[in-house]
């Protein structure tokens, strides 16, 4: 059936009017994008690039310095010993080796083989500064018959030592013997410690007279030291030790 020419114009009229109602409608709808936008990153004031290379510029701390003791029973390794005081007062780090009855020449109770001569691959690993040999009156039983022999494992322990740490500074401290007047065994024994340090080029320190039983500084054995005592021989070596370069005891340690 043929439209009118009236119904075709009234049909092209809504078509019109529909599509401009769409138009409108789609411009009307927000647009919404996919992108995120990336932020700058504000500059680095100057305070914080200083601060931050400041930080990058400070070394790393250094480790402690280590104080080896190889020693008997008036050394072991006890938190109110000698050697605690005496490596407190330098700021150094104690590795304490210490078995009753050895010594030098003696390997120590019951016989076992642990003379100084045989800790040292342990010390070697410890990498110590200083070491300090602490030796009693054990060897003492020696001197007066076999005086020759304590010298020679005297000197071939230190020798040992020296060429396994080269770099560090050795000290021989002994004997120790709290009553007077000192047998013999004992000046023997400490003749034959400083002439053997003499001849090794390391130091020797002379304790024979620091620990006195009339004084209260030995307990009740008659020899060994009590607290007051092991202080006493802290202090005393320390004192030796400034004496000698070795060491700079902290002042507030009061060594005289």
């Amino acid at each position: 059936m043929a439209l009118s020419r009236l119904t075709r114009r009234r049909l092209k009229l809504a078509a019109f009017s529909l599509g401009a109602a769409l138009a409108v409608g789609a411009a009307s709808i927000p647009f919404y994008s996919t992108s995120v936008a990336i932020q700058s990153q504000p500059p680095v004031s100057a305070q914080v690039a200083d601060y931050l290379a400041q930080s990058k510029a400070k070394p790393s701390p250094q480790p402690m310095k280590v104080m080896a003791v190889l020693g008997d029973s008036f050394s072991l390794d006890k938190p109110d010993y000698w050697h605690r005081r005496a490596a407190a007062c330098i700021n150094y780090q104690p590795f304490v080796s210490a078995v009753g009855g050895s010594g030098f020449a003696q390997p120590g109770q019951h016989q076992q083989p642990f003379d100084f001569s045989e800790r040292v691959e342990a010390v070697t690993k410890k990498k110590p500064d200083i070491i300090i040999f602490a030796t009693a009156f054990n060897d003492a039983a020696y001197t007066e018959w076999q005086p020759e022999y304590v010298r020679t494992r005297t000197l071939e322990t230190i020798a040992t030592y020296k060429s396994q740490l080269p770099e560090a500074k050795i000290v021989i401290m002994g004997p120790f013997w709290a009553v007077d007047p000192l047998p013999t065994k004992i000046t023997n024994n400490r003749d034959i410690l400083a002439a053997a340090a003499k001849e090794a080029g390391v130091t020797y320190v002379d304790s024979s007279t620091w620990v006195r039983k009339k004084e209260d500084l030995a307990d009740n054995d008659g020899q060994h030291p009590t607290a007051s005592g092991h202080r006493l021989i802290a202090d005393n070596l320390l004192a030796k030790l400034r004496e000698s370069g070795l060491v700079s005891p902290n002042v507030e340690c009061g060594i005289l």
